[in-house]
Formats: C-alpha cells, structure tokens, sequence
C-alpha cells in the first residue's frame, strides 16, 4: 500500500503489512478536528485518503498553519507518540478525510517484539520530524 510506503519509508515491506493489521479506519468530514491541539493523544495516524491541515493556536488565540496541508501517505501525532505529551497542534479534515489509526500499546507490543523492527520504525518517524522542521524552519526564517 503506497500510504505505508511514504509513512514508513524504513520499514521492510512485510513489517507494514504487520502494521495494517493493527491499524483501525477512521474517517472524518470537512472541518472536523482529528486531533485537538492541547488533548492526549495514544495514537499513530496515516492519512490514507483525503487532506487536512495543520493549525497552532497562537498565544492571541489565532491559529496559525505553520506547514502545508498533510495528504495520503502523510503521518501525524508522531510527537505525542514518542514523547506522551498532549498534541502541539490541531489536526483539521480538509475535505472527506479517512486515516489509519494505530495505538499506542499495539505498536509497543510490536516494537518490543522485533528491535530491528523498532530501529526502522522509529527512523521513520524521525525522517518525518526532520522533514516538518526543515519545512517549519524556511516558513519562519526571516528574509
């Protein structure tokens, strides 16, 4: 599935199918939140079809949208993920919206199983990261 390949772009072909068997489906609508900015998030998400945007209320209570909009194969909440804290930002349908959704446990459990498995998985979410942030830092840089 070409959504895992991007979103897990480490991992051998048979550990994102070990994946997809963990995964729910959730679908959203236009304008729906997926995730709530300041809220507990224990999951992992995949956009597997659909886009949504990335909002951060400011400190005068304005959303900014920092990177663009997130689209098939995108992953989010990976920041809650790693370091349990709540969301950093709010994550909004643009549209019909329909996501994997993987717990947290679920991917521990499997993580804790296989630490080759848990080195590729956990690159990935880094390469995701280093992306947003690279992304963030030309947004913000002043010129």
């Amino acid at each position: 599935m070409p959504e895992m390949e991007q979103a897990f772009p480490e991992l051998h072909e048979h550990e994102r199918d070990a994946l997809l068997k963990l995964a729910t489906s959730q679908t959203f609508v236009p304008g729906d939140s997926i995730i709530t900015q300041g809220a507990i998030h224990n999951h992992l998400y995949v956009i597997k079809k659909g886009n949504a945007r990335i909002l951060q209320q400011s400190f005068d209570h304005t959303n900014v949208e920092f990177t663009g909009p997130l689209g098939p194969g995108d992953l989010f909440g990976e920041m809650s993920f790693m370091d349990g804290n709540k969301a950093s930002a709010t994550l909004v349908a643009d549209g019909d919206v329909e996501v994997f959704q993987f717990k947290r446990d679920d991917l521990n459990a499997l993580i804790e199983t296989d630490s080759g498995f848990g080195m590729r998985f956990y690159r990935s979410l880094m390469l995701t990261m280093c992306r947003r942030l690279r992304t963030t830092n030309v947004r913000v840089t002043p010129l």
